[in-house]
């Protein structure tokens, strides 16, 4: 759903406390995301041209997907049960901290700054890194 303030996906998710999915688009000028339930097991972060961080994620997501977040920088250690992470169109992600032990797919890509500081994990059987330079 596409969310143009802060105030829109909070009274969203007061009125749907038990999401398991959730895709977000938008939230412009809003450089974090809203406290997200302990419910969401799925992700997409899509087309929020302001947002830098993603710190706070539930501890039960078990895939994330973001796209076309210009301003996003990094991603945080992830200690949650994440199977799938994709990031696309994200030219400001420099740093990835840290991929859990049980991420099965793993797709970056047009993020010129995705670093290769990271290990893949053992787990990966499917991984696809493209038009990333630093990698």
């Amino acid at each position: 759903m596409y969310f143009a303030t802060l105030k829109a996906i909070t009274t969203y998710l007061k009125e749907n406390p038990d999401l398991d999915y959730l895709h977000i688009e938008g939230l412009p000028g809003h450089k974090f995301l809203p406290s997200l339930p302990d419910t969401l097991t799925s992700l997409w972060i899509e087309n929020c041209p302001d947002l830098t961080s993603l710190i706070g994620l539930p501890r039960t997501i078990d895939h994330l997907k973001i796209e076309n977040c210009p301003q996003l920088r990094d991603l945080p250690v992830m200690s949650c049960p994440l199977t799938a992470l994709i990031v696309l169109k994200c030219p400001g992600v420099s740093q990835v901290r840290y991929l859990p032990r049980t991420l099965v797919q793993l797709w970056a890509e047009y993020c010129p700054g995705f670093a290769d500081s990271f290990a893949l994990p053992e787990s990966l059987n499917y991984w696809r890194i493209e038009n990333c330079e630093a990698v």
